[in-house]
C-alpha cells in the first residue's frame, strides 16, 4: 500500500523530471501503477506525458482513466496534439474523447482534422492570443494575466486587422520594454509564412532556414487560422531525417514513435524485405550480362577477381552523389533547371575521385598482383569511367525524381545501386572487348 509519504515523494520526483523521462518510465510500469502515476500527477503534467507517448500506450492510459479524468486530460491537451491523438487512436477510443469534447471546442477540432495528412493544416495550433491593430498595451496585458495557454503558445502575439488579415506579430518580450501604447505601433512584419493547404516538411525547412519559433499559418485569403511551434517542427525534421534515411536504406517507413525494440520483428522484416526482394529480381540482369559476356570472362578470367571491387567502386561513388543532391534539394540550392550544371560539377568530381583510385589501384596492383599490360589498362580505364558515370547517374536521380513529384531519398540507396552494378558490368566488358581484341 503506497503511504503519503510516498506520494509525497512521487509528486516531488514527478515535479523535477521531465514529460519525456515520465514518458518513458511509464509504458514499463504495472496497471496498479499507471493508475497510482495518474492519480498522483498533476493535471499538465500527465497531458505532457500523454502526448509523447506512442498510440499503443496512449490506449492504455485512456483505458485506465474515467470520464471525469479524459475530460480533464482533453482541457489541458494542446489541440494539435488532441488531433494527432484522434487521428493515430482506433475508433471506439476515438469516440470516447470526442464525447468529453466541448461544444465550443469540438468545431475547431473537426476543421483540423479536416485537413489533409502531413499538411500545415493538420498540425497547426489554433490556441494562441491574437489581437487587433488597434488594441492597447494595457489590454494585451491583461489578457496575458488571463489567459489559460501554455508559455510555449504565448512567445508569439499574433496581430490581425480587418477579416481576420494576418498583419504582424509582437514577440512577448516586447510588451514589457515597448514605448508604444497600441499593437499597429509595436508589431513586426510578417516575413514567413505557410499556407494551411502546404506540406508540413516544408513548412519545417522555412522555420529552419529563417530560425523561427513560430511559423504563422494562413489561408488563401491571408487570414491567420494557426501556427505551428518550432517544438512540432523539430519532431517533423527528426522524423523526415529517419525516413531519408529509411529509404536511402531501402527500408519503409512505418513505426513512427515506436523504439527499436518495442517493435515485432515480423514486423521490422516485412517493412525491409521489399527492396531486398526487388535488389534480388535485378540480380538476374547482372547475371544476364556475364552471360552474354562469357566469351570475354573465358579468355581473361582474371577479369571475376576485379568485378566486385569495380561494383562497390561504383555504387558507393553513386550514394555519395545521391547523398549530397539530396541534401540540396532539400534545402532549395538545387533544382532541375540547374541539371546540367550538376552533371558537369559531378563529371568533374568523378575524374577527380577516379583518378585517386586509379592511382590508388596501380599501386595495389604493383604489390600483391601481376597482371599484364592490357587487364590493368582495362581495369583502369574502366575503374575511371565507372567512378564518373556513377557520380553523374548519383547526382541526376533525385533531380528527376523531384521533378517527377517522387521522394527522391527513393531514388537512392538500393535503385541507385543496382543501376551502377549493371553499368559497371557492361563498361567492364566493352572496355575489355577493346583494349584486349576479343571477339564475341
Amino acid at each position: 500500500m503506497t503511504t503519503k509519504k510516498n506520494l509525497q515523494e512521487l509528486k516531488e520526483y514527478f515535479n523535477q523530471t521531465h514529460a519525456y523521462d515520465l514518458s518513458r518510465e511509464f509504458v514499463d510500469l504495472t496497471d496498479a501503477e499507471k493508475v497510482i502515476w495518474i492519480s498522483t500527477m498533476e493535471k499538465d503534467q500527465l497531458a505532457d506525458t500523454f502526448s509523447l507517448l506512442n498510440s499503443e500506450d496512449k490506449e492504455d492510459l485512456i483505458n485506465l482513466l474515467k470520464e471525469k479524468d479524459i475530460q480533464s486530460l482533453i482541457q489541458e491537451l494542446e489541440s494539435d496534439e488532441l488531433v494527432d491523438t484522434i487521428q493515430e487512436l482506433p475508433a471506439n477510443i476515438v469516440k470516447r474523447l470526442i464525447s468529453n469534447i466541448e461544444p465550443g471546442r469540438r468545431d475547431k477540432i473537426n476543421a483540423l482534422l479536416k485537413y489533409p495528412e502531413d499538411s500545415a493544416g493538420s498540425i497547426m495550433n489554433v490556441d494562441y492570443i491574437e489581437v487587433r491593430e488597434e488594441t492597447t498595451l494595457d489590454e494585451i496585458i491583461e489578457k496575458l494575466k488571463t489567459t489559460k495557454l501554455d508559455a510555449d503558445n504565448l512567445e508569439e502575439i499574433w496581430v490581425i486587422g480587418p477579416q481576420r488579415v494576418l498583419k504582424g506579430y509582437i514577440p512577448l518580450a516586447e510588451i514589457f520594454r515597448t514605448e508604444f501604447t497600441k499593437a499597429e505601433d509595436m508589431m513586426r512584419p510578417i516575413t514567413v509564412k505557410a499556407l494551411a493547404t502546404d506540406d508540413e516538411e516544408s513548412v519545417a525547412r522555412l522555420a529552419e532556414r529563417y530560425f523561427l519559433s513560430a511559423v504563422p499559418i494562413v489561408d488563401s485569403e491571408n487570414r491567420l487560422v494557426g501556427s505551428v511551434q518550432a517544438e512540432e517542427l523539430l519532431d517533423i525534421l527528426d522524423f523526415g531525417h529517419q525516413e531519408d534515411l529509411d529509404n536511402l536504406q531501402g527500408i519503409v517507413t512505418t513505426e513512427e514513435g515506436r523504439d527499436y525494440l518495442d517493435v515485432p520483428p515480423f514486423k521490422i522484416a516485412m517493412n525491409r524485405v521489399a527492396w531486398l526482394v526487388i535488389c534480388l529480381a535485378t540480380a538476374t540482369i547482372t547475371s544476364l550480362i556475364i552471360e552474354r559476356y562469357e566469351a570475354v570472362l573465358a579468355t581473361n578470367i582474371i577479369l571475376v577477381s576485379f568485378i566486385p571491387m569495380l561494383m562497390d567502386s561504383g555504387g558507393n561513388a553513386g550514394s555519395q552523389a545521391s547523398t549530397t543532391l539530396i541534401q540540396a534539394l532539400a534545402k532549395e540550392t538545387v533544382g532541375m533547371k540547374d541539371i546540367f550544371k550538376v552533371i558537369w560539377k559531378e563529371f568533374q568530381i568523378g575524374f577527380f575521385a577516379g583518378f585517386a583510385l586509379v592511382i590508388v589501384n596501380l599501386i595495389r596492383l604493383f604489390i600483391f598482383d601481376t597482371v599484364t599490360v592490357p587487364v590493368l589498362l582495362t581495369i583502369s580505364v574502366t575503374l575511371m569511367m565507372t567512378i564518373i558515370i556513377s557520380k553523374i547517374i548519383g547526382a541526376v536521380l533525385p533531380i528527376i525524381a523531384v521533378r517527377l513529384d517522387v521522394d527522391p531519398t527513393i531514388m537512392a540507396g538500393p535503385l541507385i545501386t543496382t543501376i551502377v552494378d549493371t553499368t559497371s558490368l557492361i563498361i567492364l566488358f566493352e572496355i575489355a572487348r577493346t583494349f584486349l581484341g576479343i571477339t564475341m
